[in-house]
């Protein structure tokens, strides 16, 4: 399978392997990626070919339904709101991004 242009300027989440943190970056910059290294636990995550062909895959799967729900009363990206909590767990929010919505662990 070759990795859908189409879906380069899509927002696509990585769990690390090892720490489960997740990395959001647009399907362009997953495309051209051989590794990284995860901000929380700071291991070197290797992303082979079948990997990205698996990433891709998944968004390409929701790809349709994304683009109804996108017609419906769901707020654009950039009206969503910072959920409130302690200071130290307050995550940067890059313009145009969500905030995060996963599941953090918290390191101890």
């Amino acid at each position: 399978m070759v990795l859908s242009k189409e879906l380069f300027p899509v927002t696509m989440s990585h769990f690390c392997p090892h720490c489960g943190n997740p990395l959001r970056r647009k399907g362009s910059w997953f495309a051209s990626l051989s590794y990284y290294r995860c901000v929380q636990c700071r291991h070197d995550v290797t992303m082979t070919y079948e990997m990205k062909v698996e990433l891709f895959a998944r968004y390409a799967a929701v790809q349709p339904e994304l683009e109804k729900a996108a017609g419906s009363d769901l707020p654009e990206q950039g009206d969503f709101v910072r959920r409130s909590g302690p200071a130290h767990h307050a995550q940067p929010q890059h313009e145009g991004q969500p905030p995060h919505l996963g599941i953090r662990r918290q390191v101890h």
